[in-house]
């Protein structure tokens, strides 16, 4: 069976900072390679997941073998100190940009779009109409 190394993103929801260990002993022992990591933050969350209410929140990109994420995914599963984690693979077109922690360039996507103009109809592209057109032209479709 060959190896296929891909991009991935796991995100994840810790109860205490000092758990985010437990993520970084499950990408260890898939043996990714973290590419970049996300500050943890401290969250309130939405709605009680395991009767907690606030959270640390953390994200890291890194590369991995397809086989490993399903053994890693099972194993965080099993895990009582991740509350949440969702891996994802990593959109091919933003695998570069983001993963470098560059978001792309948003001032020049703007300014393509801005270009193109759009044709504005006036009304005097329609022409004036008179009441008694009008109300002729209303009389022959009511016939």
């Amino acid at each position: 069976m060959e190896q296929q190394v891909k991009k991935y993103e796991i995100g994840f929801l810790v109860r205490e900072e000092s758990e985010v260990d437990e993520i970084k002993n499950a990408l260890a022992a898939a043996k990714a390679e973290i590419v970049s990591e996300g500050r943890l933050k401290k969250i309130r969350l939405s709605y009680p997941i395991k009767k907690e209410t606030v959270a640390h929140f953390g994200y890291y990109w890194f590369n991995a073998d397809t086989q490993a994420i399903k053994e890693m995914d099972a194993k965080l599963r099993l895990n009582t100190k991740v509350l949440r984690h969702i891996i994802i693979a990593a959109p091919l077109e933003l695998n570069e940009e983001r993963v470098a922690g560059v978001r792309g360039d948003k001032t020049e996507r703007t300014r393509e779009r801005s270009t193109v103009e759009k044709p504005v109809k006036k009304s005097a592209d329609f022409g004036a109409v008179d009441n008694a057109v009008l109300e002729k032209t209303l009389e022959d479709i009511l016939k």
